[in-house]
């Protein structure tokens, strides 16, 4: 995956403009060559399957500048987690390059018997999500309850019309033990054809003249497919924030393609 840093220059040196009317500069930072690693130190289980005073702890080495550990809704730069209950959780570690590193880490519970697995499906929409987590609770004590999201408990284990990105489902048994799981719900890489829908886009909208056509050096030349698709998630949040291009011309039907097939690779 490749990253973009901000510098305050007029320098270019294998640069990347956010716009043709803008003088900032970015640098290509290619995160599948960062040595950034994400370390589990340790884990502390909850005292039982009823209590969240499990704890997580992890660190980082390698990568750029300072580390920023986040887990759900939360980030710290301590990489410290606590008041966890049992289940499995995802944790993730960046850097200033913005690089990110994700792994799953384990809370058991003291006395517990209580698992569970998944089964997800990709989200491939782009215009509606339609990701799939399907849940087996095994052990414990039947009937079993899930939830999805921190949202009411029912006798439903599967959840359907998900976004990709990270979910939160729970289960709970009979006797009120509770297991966390989060889940990651990918995107289906094939979900929107580049060179059938946003090429096209891009074509028409972004490689025109004194713009990204190459008259501003090669790394602007978004004629070349290659430079296109390791800049992917720039060109979706500058057609986001509507600053490229310049004109604003693109539909929300057309930013919503290039977010959805950014969010895909």
């Amino acid at each position: 995956m490749f990253r973009l840093r901000t510098f305050e220059s007029m320098a270019i040196i294998f640069l990347l403009g956010v716009s043709c009317e803008s003088n900032n500069v970015e640098q290509l930072i290619d995160c599948s060559q960062s040595s950034l690693t994400l370390i589990v130190v340790n884990s502390t289980d909850a005292s039982s399957c009823t209590e969240s005073d499990g704890q997580i702890m992890v660190g980082a080495q390698g990568g750029s500048g300072e580390y920023t550990f986040s887990m759900a809704a939360t980030s710290n730069s301590t990489g410290v987690f606590q008041d966890l209950s049992a289940g499995t959780y995802l944790v993730t570690v960046r850097d200033d390059n913005l690089c990110d590193v994700t792994a799953e880490v384990e809370v058991k519970a003291i006395g517990s018997t209580l698992i569970a697995t998944t089964s997800v499906t990709p989200d491939s929409g782009c215009t509606s999500s339609n990701g799939v987590i399907a849940l087996n609770a095994m052990d414990g004590v039947m009937p079993y309850e899930f939830r999805l999201n921190g949202g009411a408990f029912s006798s439903t284990q599967v959840f359907s019309e998900l976004g990709n990105g990270p979910q939160t489902v729970t289960i709970r048994d009979a006797e009120g033990c509770v297991l966390t799981l989060e889940v990651l719900v990918p995107k289906d890489p094939a979900a929107i054809s580049f060179n059938d829908l946003i090429k096209p886009i891009i074509d028409t909208k972004c490689a025109i003249p004194s713009c990204h056509n190459g008259d501003l050096g090669a790394s602007r030349n978004w004629t070349v497919n290659s430079t296109v698709l390791a800049n992917a998630q720039n060109i979706k949040t500058r057609t986001q924030n509507r600053s490229m291009p310049p004109s604003g011309s693109l539909s929300l039907e057309q930013i919503g393609l290039i977010g959805c097939w950014a969010d895909g690779l």
